[in-house]
């Protein structure tokens, strides 16, 4: 009813736009509500922790149960926070909303919405890995796309306060509500949280028997490790494959490692190119790696032992363990992986030794609290920042490749002046980190416990997983500077992904201007190479 009237309203001679200025529209508004979404979700959290941090309780290894302080920030965030449904829903409906029709009938197909020639939203589906994600269901790519976006905004929260799940834990304020990005950092803290099986901090393994799970679920069969009680556990709750869905040996099977009449060889696995093809029958020489033997061109082979994830094992290509293969291997002396970042040198041992850090040695005139919610303030703004300069250089783009001045005389002019509007945006970037940066390392610089009480994830802010990932090619010690611009730079590339969320042909599309998407937008994800 309300279309017909909408239709009778409109002016006479009225037409259409044609389906490219749609298009332009389309992912303009799911842009824009995209924006929305992740810039609040980002600043909603941050202002709850900022502001309990300025209690002075909540770094605290367990803040005083009933404290008015916490108490109240609490109550504000709760009320605060509810906004966030309400935003989340927008998203969901924004590319639905693209199909309603306009005045005389003009909305988009869903086809075209999903379109990756079009508007592209069947591409974001690489970014759910965790959802079934039908491919032609504008729906699920909406819900998709809004999940998507909800964990890019939390983990840019968590690349500025790596502890935020935790510390929103302790003030009783409810996470995630539309997913399980920031709940799931909550495993491995050494605290049975809502959810969780068990948790030894630590202690959490995928690769040791018996140990509680990296996901904090207990031990089971089908994960892949020989827990007690169990005789094989070959990752899979199959029957028939020679380690039964009870992780039991099958007899009589290929795959339970022993020869039977029928079988020419079993190495324990359903994998060809090793020696002993999947149907347990003999290779031809050449290809041998993973018979147990070691012949030419092999440093080991332990057969079924080989493994790319258990320390200290012969790998699956038959080389020795090393360095960088990402795997910690105790006995060859490593302490840390991947090598060459801020934590981990390029002989794989951390760089500033063991992390623990006394809490009577964090005390002083500049202490924890002060250095996290500047970090969280100033990473806010160049996060704000970015985000904004990118999705205008993208909706210039955008405007250009795919709206009517594509097929206008103007659109190489078109294209220029957006491709000098991106690299405006690239610029300012680094001009604004080389601003932001001095002040803030003068700050955490300040911290008793040094650069050690940064990085511990128990007691300091736990920065460590920024630095076990951010390149440093210096053979000393970094220094607060270097995390300083690690931290930044992640904030400034967690809001190129969030582009990437909202407009999944964002980098198919710079990539036509003169920038290099790879270099000058490295966050810029494409979702053709998204494993």
């Amino acid at each position: 009813m309300l279309l017909g009237v909408a239709a009778l309203l409109a002016p006479a001679g009225w037409a259409a736009p044609p389906e490219s200025a749609r298009v332009v529209r389309c992912q303009r508004s799911i842009a824009r509500v995209a924006q929305q979404f992740v810039v609040h979700r980002r600043a909603l959290y941050s202002r709850c922790i900022d502001e309990a941090l300025r209690c002075g309780a909540l770094l605290d290894s367990a803040p005083a149960s009933g404290d008015p302080c916490l108490t109240g920030v609490a109550v504000r965030c709760k009320r605060r926070l509810g906004a966030l449904g309400r935003l989340q829903s927008r998203v969901d409906v924004a590319a639905l909303r693209c199909t309603q029709a306009l005045p005389g009938g003009a909305g988009l197909a869903a086809t075209t919405v999903l379109d990756p020639d079009a508007v592209g939203l069947d591409l974001v589906s690489v970014f759910c890995p965790a959802d079934t994600v039908a491919l032609g269901d504008l729906g699920a790519a909406a819900k998709c796309q809004g999940d998507a976006l909800a964990c890019t905004a939390d983990q840019a929260l968590l690349d500025a306060v790596p502890r935020a799940a935790d510390l929103l834990s302790r003030l009783g304020v409810p996470i995630d509500s539309s997913g399980a990005c920031l709940a799931a950092t909550l495993c491995g803290n050494g605290r049975l949280d809502d959810g969780e099986e068990c948790d030894d901090g630590p202690g959490n393994s995928d690769d040791v028997a018996d140990a509680c799970r990296t996901d904090c679920s207990r031990p089971y069969c089908g994960d892949g490790v020989v827990d007690q009680g169990e005789e094989c556990d070959d990752g899979s709750d199959d029957d028939g494959d020679g380690c039964s869905a009870a992780c039991a040996w099958e007899p009589d099977a290929c795959g339970n490692t022993v020869v039977d009449p029928d079988e020419e060889c079993d190495d324990g696995n359903h994998q060809s190119g090793d020696g002993c093809a999947s149907d347990c029958t003999l290779e031809a020489p050449a290809a041998r790696c993973g018979d147990g033997v070691v012949d030419d061109g092999e440093d080991c082979d332990d057969g079924p032992a080989n493994s790319d994830v258990l320390p200290d094992h012969c790998r699956t290509t038959c080389r020795d363990p090393s360095c960088g293969d990402g795997a910690v291997d105790l006995a060859a002396g490593e302490t840390c992986e991947p090598p060459g970042t801020l934590l981990c040198d390029g002989a794989c041992t951390l760089r500033l030794g063991p992390l623990g850090v006394r809490r009577e040695a964090m005390s002083g005139p500049i202490g924890l609290a002060d250095c996290q919610a500047a970090a969280s303030r100033t990473t806010r703004r160049i996060f704000d920042a970015r985000h904004r300069g990118v999705l205008r250089c993208v909706g210039g783009v955008v405007a250009c490749l795919l709206g009517p001045a594509a097929d206008s005389p103007g659109a190489d002019a078109c294209l220029t002046r957006a491709t000098n509007r991106c690299f405006a945006v690239v610029n300012k970037q680094r001009a604004w980190i080389a601003r932001l940066a001095p002040p803030l390392a003068a700050i955490c610089g300040q911290v008793p416990g040094g650069l050690s009480a940064l990085l511990d994830e128990q007691a300091g802010l736990g920065f460590s997983r920024d630095a076990s990932v951010c390149p440093f090619a210096g053979s000393g010690q970094p220094s607060v500077d270097d995390l300083v611009a690690c931290v930044l730079s992640r904030s400034a590339c967690a809001a190129e992904r969030a582009v990437a969320r909202a407009v999944p042909r964002a980098y198919e599309l710079v990539a036509e201007t003169d920038l290099d998407p790879d270099a000058d937008l490295a966050c810029l994800d494409d979702p053709y190479t998204v494993e």
